[in-house]
């Protein structure tokens, strides 16, 4: 399998689309920090994060990830399965969501 995966990273989404990911991601504030690591063959480490008030809020910024991921076309082309990871500031994983791409001949 052929992957293509473009990393766009969860601070650089569309803030019309994302509204709960904008604002400053440097900007410190007493939440918890999550980072979200993709993958579609290609793995794209989250190195800034974002932070967020607590793990549940991290879990719909993941869904909010791979559906934006998942809506180019190009990127579903190749059967295959799209993953977010969900890591704390300790390192620890959280929260994984994965979105899968069939497409099966008839």
């Amino acid at each position: 399998m052929i992957a293509r995966f473009v990393h766009v990273h969860v601070n650089h989404l569309p803030a019309d689309r994302f509204p709960e990911v904008t604002g400053d991601p440097m900007m410190r504030t007493d939440m918890p920090r999550f980072f979200f690591d993709a993958q579609n063959g290609v793995d794209a480490r989250d190195d800034v994060g974002r932070e967020l008030p607590d793990t549940a809020a991290a879990q719909r910024v993941a869904v909010t990830v791979a559906a934006f991921y998942a809506s180019d076309p190009d990127r579903l082309i190749d059967e295959g399965v799209i993953v977010v990871r969900v890591r704390d500031e300790a390192g620890a994983v959280v929260a994984t969501v994965r979105l899968a791409c069939l497409v099966e001949a008839a």
